[in-house]
């Protein structure tokens, strides 16, 4: 198996997954799961852990990431510029959550089934925009953390923060009340299935590169 047809096959099973999901979703419209979780949800509902999970929320969202690796992306752009492309292609899948919600049109959960009036939202509820983005930009944070010569124990604990970060704001969105558990899981299936296209494209990008130089060379000693 080739070095770039991996990330892809990876890339078609996450992706496929979720157009089953999608389908699931639109043919069924609340799953049991969903109808499962959301009933439990509001026996959880307390004053404080809402407020944790207002907090935790933030993390999702667009401009929050953005702030948080502003950092990390001049650093890439100066001293691993390969790295700075392929990290702001993870941001790309913002623009995407919008189409993606344009194309479902499934409506947010309405109070009855939460319990509780939840956060006003004008957009679609599939796939979630918080979990997207959260998934993709900290997840390519953790490739970064593995493919830096930091010490192990750093890594492991960088993962898990970012692990704990990612997995606190999918569950928040659905604490919140604006989001199925199914808008969560379809949003990791298309974001894992993102991140596999972007590191296919990078073994491409590489390889081409790769080829070029010895192309070069051969022409130079002929």
């Amino acid at each position: 198996m080739s070095k770039i047809s991996r990330p892809l096959i990876i890339a078609g099973i996450s992706l496929s997954f979720f157009s089953a999901l999608a389908l699931l979703v639109n043919v069924s419209g609340i799953p049991v799961i969903d109808e499962y979780v959301m009933s439990v949800f509001p026996r959880l509902n307390r004053p404080q852990f809402y407020q944790i999970a207002l907090f935790a929320s933030k993390f999702g969202a667009f401009k929050t990431i953005l702030m948080l690796s502003l950092p990390l992306v001049a650093w890439l752009v100066v001293k691993q510029p390969k790295n700075a492309q392929s990290f702001l292609l993870s941001f790309a899948i913002s623009p995407l959550s919008s189409v993606l919600k344009r194309v479902f049109l499934r409506q947010r959960p309405e109070e009855w089934l939460v319990g509780f009036k939840t956060v006003v939202s004008n957009s679609a509820s599939f796939p979630s925009g918080h979990t997207l983005i959260s998934v993709s930009v900290y997840g390519f944070m953790i490739i970064l953390l593995w493919r830096s010569r930091l010490h192990k124990a750093i890594r492991i604990i960088g993962t898990t923060v970012l692990g704990l970060i990612i997995f606190s704001v999918a569950v928040s969105r659905v604490y919140l009340g604006v989001h199925y558990p199914t808008d969560v899981i379809g949003s990791f299936l298309f974001s894992i299935g993102w991140l596999a296209i972007i590191l296919g494209l990078e073994q491409h990008v590489n390889a081409k590169t790769s080829a070029s130089v010895l192309g070069i060379a051969d022409s130079q000693t002929t």
